[in-house]
């Protein structure tokens, strides 16, 4: 199957828009005041939105490149957006922790393909064997599969999703997050060990990307922001199981191996879902260059903490963009706007992604919700 770009877009007028909004992101990159916001449809929502079933689109190379392409073309037609992320990608879920441990991956409905268990015991801990990239099966296939896609769509970006999760939620992806808990209070060497393992893997994954012929920079979507950045040492993580824990677990299990990983590299993109104002200031104290703020979080709260050195991403949550009102939207984004003071680098969106269903009616109204304000407040 081959894919016609032409089919989804006028690609000179969509240059145009990328050309037009660079100069945008470059000031907003060197800390200059503006907001900026947009609206991420994640897998979920594009699959859902366009009848596309999770298994079809996490196997199949010119399945996941129509979805991705129909999506973007919606983007386009449907929110006026002032930044511009639009641009296929490759979402390897194989290469998520499964793959890159040699585990088989375990396919469960309703769930991407690295949602599974692979480590069922504690002992497992201590048979855990970091694999050798050298002749690794799964990065040659994704070399392949890169290279595919670059022929199936001309004149869009190609961005490759290959990354790792931070240290403890990559544990908790090869154990199960109940048993990760319990480890940490029951054997907390065998808790240290596997984290460790974890940390030590995701440094030697990164490095091995360039071996592969793969962008060692992380899939962020943000092509505007990606020129600004170029040259320089950036990661994606995500930390999705660590904000379940205490402020005490955190310190001990998951505070000193993100240290060491943040100190690795120069640039760090921290995802963080659900509720964690309990580890705001622990987060604070590993300085992220940008916070994906959950949305059960107190946005004022992060914005306070956080502190002007980290662009923060949010402020109105998912569940307000999928059952409120345009004008409850709105609402939610100009109170999160105006808790944002002197805060130099903003983006307002739906926290993480909006759920599939959420109407295009509601997305829209936080987007001319910021254009209005940062009108109304020229800088």
């Amino acid at each position: 199957m081959r894919l016609k770009v032409s089919k989804y877009f006028d690609l000179e007028r969509y240059q145009d828009r990328v050309d037009r909004n660079r100069q945008r992101w470059d000031e907003f990159m060197r800390g200059e005041r503006q907001v900026l916001a947009f609206m991420n449809l994640c897998a979920p929502s594009l699959c859902t939105m366009f009848g596309v079933g999770f298994g079809d689109y996490y196997t199949d190379l010119a399945t996941m490149a129509d979805t991705q392409l129909r999506g973007i073309a919606w983007r386009l037609a449907n929110l006026d957006e002032d930044e511009i992320p639009e641009a296929v990608f490759l979402d390897q879920g194989t290469l998520h922790e499964a793959i890159a441990f040699n585990l088989p991956v375990e396919w469960r409905p309703d769930s991407p393909p690295w949602g599974g268990r692979y480590i069922l015991d504690a002992p497992g801990v201590d048979r855990l064997v970091s694999p050798s990239f050298l002749g690794h099966r799964g990065l040659s296939q994704t070399r392949e599969r890169l290279e595919q896609l670059r022929e199936i769509v001309v004149g869009i970006p190609v961005l490759a999703s290959v990354h790792l999760h931070a240290p403890f939620t990559m544990a908790a992806q090869l154990i199960g997050s109940e048993q990760l808990y319990l480890l940490c209070s029951e054997e907390p060497a065998r808790a240290h060990a596997l984290i460790k393992s974890c940390l030590s893997y995701f440094k030697l994954f990164e490095e091995a990307k360039l071996q592969y012929g793969i962008s060692p920079d992380p899939l962020d979507e943000f092509v505007c922001w990606r020129g600004a950045q170029r040259g320089m040492s950036r990661i994606w993580v995500s930390d999705d199981s660590a904000p379940a824990i205490s402020p005490g677990f955190y310190k001990s299990f998951v505070f000193p191996y993100n240290q060491a990983l943040f100190a690795t590299y120069q640039y760090i993109h921290l995802h963080m879902d659900g509720k964690w104002d309990h580890l705001l200031p622990l987060v604070a104290k590993l300085s992220p260059a940008f916070v994906e703020v959950g949305g059960e979080t107190d946005w004022t709260g992060a914005i306070q903490t956080l502190g002007p050195g980290a662009i923060l991403q949010g402020g109105v949550s998912g569940s307000v963009g999928l059952s409120g009102t345009p004008a409850d939207c709105a609402s939610a984004a100009e109170s999160s706007l105006e808790s944002t003071a002197d805060h130099a680098r903003v983006v307002i969106t739906i926290a993480q992604e909006p759920y599939p269903g959420t109407p295009v009616e509601n997305m829209q109204a936080i987007l001319n919700a910021v254009r209005r304000w940062e009108n109304q407040k020229p800088f």
